[in-house]
């Protein structure tokens, strides 16, 4: 694999975030749905990351974090979690799945769950 670079979502990565989500069951899933996505997680307590190789986004990540009743410090979220068919098996959700840990942990999440 060559570098990989995780960042966090533009609005140029649309067509990408759309691509992906049609891999994961949602092929009705519009560009400008997309954009919309994109945009509710620039609010506060959410965030959206890409990996992206060869020039090209290859994966992507929805997280949000949010303070629980019972719980001292915030939950950190993963809501939705996708690798592109190519570029599966080889590190590359590891490597955004790390990101996703690390940028939660800088929100002060000590607890994190997927449910993509």
């Amino acid at each position: 694999m060559s570098t990989l670079n995780i960042r966090l979502v533009e609005f140029r990565d649309a067509p990408a975030i759309q691509g992906l989500l049609a891999q994961l069951g949602y092929p009705d899933f519009t560009t400008a749905q997309a954009e919309e996505r994109i945009q509710l997680h620039q609010a506060s307590g959410y965030a959206m990351l890409v990996a992206v190789a060869q020039n090209q986004v290859v994966a992507f990540a929805a997280l949000h974090w949010f303070q629980l009743a019972h719980w001292h410090g915030p939950m950190g979220r993963i809501t939705a979690f996708c690798v592109d068919a190519g570029f599966r098996s080889q590190g590359v959700g590891q490597q955004l799945l790390g990101a996703c840990e690390a940028f939660l942990f800088s929100k002060g999440c000590l607890k994190l769950e997927v449910t993509s």
